[in-house]
């Protein structure tokens, strides 16, 4: 039977492999955030005993909780690249003599029922605690391993070519609706039909590192959407073959007015794309704003307030889900108080004692943050906070819908 079959390979075994690119990388990743985490609380000790200046000490704070959260960033930036890398060790491509083109996921509900009746553990749903939770994910990751060297050794795929049962446990690319290259990663927007006929759009993440990957793409490049040789165009910006008179690339040129419903989208993607770039930069100069309100507040403004003497009236606690609640109520020159930002109840209050506290504005605080956090540079800098948590929430997305558009185009 003329078939071709596409398997992620590199020169090794394909179950240590998997094993180092998931496993591996797991707990590398751990490692790097837990040793980061240590490492920057040393040097914010180190920074604040060793300079005196507070403008130098405010930046060297921010560039330490800058760098803790680059840290993690970098990290699984590059963990979605190796996600891909994984991924792709679980897909197995295949083409038989007729010229259709099959995906086999070695972790579908099908490929995982093969598993079960070989005798191996099928994947685990893990809860519980953070123990738990990598305890699970190792043993899922070495049984996918094992069970990845059991079809190349028993020569599944092949065997499933040869008596036509493709579709027992892989499924047929129709379609293909987007194919996105981009350095070591491929992205594929498919339509996918299992043996029933019911189709489903999937994204397929692949590396590059497959055996002739190049006769790969070529196989998907066949299933785009139909053009004839003859009415092939391509963008006179950036040189991508055209679809249906539009640029996937670059978002550029036009569409029918016979267009179908699923390509109206694009019509409205380089908006939404221009508008996705506003909104992280708008995050990004909020951050920045906020870095420099915050330098700003704590080495050039003056803070007036009082610092007073005032007698405990009333101390309560209050629990709300796990978290407690310290209310309490002062006597300053024969007017009762509600101390504001108590933190906690140390030192504690007790009613009738003396306690230590700030007036400011009419206003009394339990502390000197409580001042600066409700003076109007405390409130700028909480709204430009806020506003780049909003403006990073609504890219993020923002990002994510353009991104199930194009699935579902």
């Amino acid at each position: 039977m003329d078939y071709k079959i596409w398997k992620y390979r590199k020169g090794r075994s394909i179950k240590r492999l998997f094993e180092l690119s998931d496993i591996g990388f797991q707990f590398l990743g751990i490692a790097v955030i837990i040793l980061s985490v240590i490492a920057m609380a040393v040097l914010e000790i180190v920074v604040r005993e060793n300079v005196e200046n507070k403008t130098v000490l405010e930046f060297l704070r921010w560039g330490i909780a800058i760098a803790i959260i680059a840290v993690p960033t970098l990290y699984f930036f590059f963990a979605s690249r190796m996600s891909a890398r994984v991924s792709s060790m679980k897909l197995t491509f295949a083409r038989d003599g007729s010229g259709c083109l099959y995906v086999f996921d070695y972790g579908s509900a099908a490929m995982q029922n093969y598993a079960a009746g070989c005798g191996m553990a099928q994947k685990q749903i893990i809860s519980g605690n953070a123990l738990n939770l990598a305890v699970g994910n190792w043993k899922n990751s070495r049984n996918m391993s094992r069970f990845i060297e059991l079809i190349d050794k028993n020569q599944m795929i092949e065997g499933l070519l040869e008596q036509k049962r493709m579709l027992a446990y892989g499924r047929q690319v129709v379609l293909v609706r987007l194919i996105e290259e981009k350095g070591r990663i491929c992205r594929l927007y498919c339509i996918l039909q299992n043996r029933e006929g019911r189709k489903e759009h999937k994204e397929l993440v692949l590396s590059k590192s497959y055996e002739d990957y190049e006769n790969l793409i070529r196989e998907f490049r066949k299933l785009e959407d139909p053009l004839s040789k003859d009415s092939i165009k391509y963008c006179p910006f950036c040189g991508n073959m055209l679809v249906r008179d539009f640029c996937p690339k670059c978002q550029s040129g036009s569409l029918p007015h016979d267009a179908t419903k699923g390509d109206k989208w694009r019509k409205w993607d380089p908006k939404l794309k221009i508008a996705n770039r506003i909104l992280y930069a708008l995050a990004l100069l909020s951050v920045i704003g906020c870095i420099a309100v915050r330098v700003y507040s704590e080495t050039s403004v003056e803070y007036s307030y009082e610092e007073v003497t005032a007698i405990v009236a009333e101390c309560r606690e209050s629990s709300y889900k796990g978290h407690t609640k310290t209310e309490v109520t002062v006597i300053y020159n024969d007017q009762k108080y509600d101390l504001i930002n108590v933190k906690s109840n140390y030192p504690p209050y007790i009613k009738g004692f003396v306690t230590q506290a700030y007036f400011c504005d009419g206003k009394m605080y339990a502390n000197v943050d409580g001042v600066k956090s409700n003076s109007i540079w405390g409130k700028r800098y909480f709204w430009l906070l806020g506003s780049a948590m909003v403006l990073g929430f609504a890219g993020v997305a923002l990002t994510s819908v353009r991104k199930s558009m194009k699935m579902k185009e």
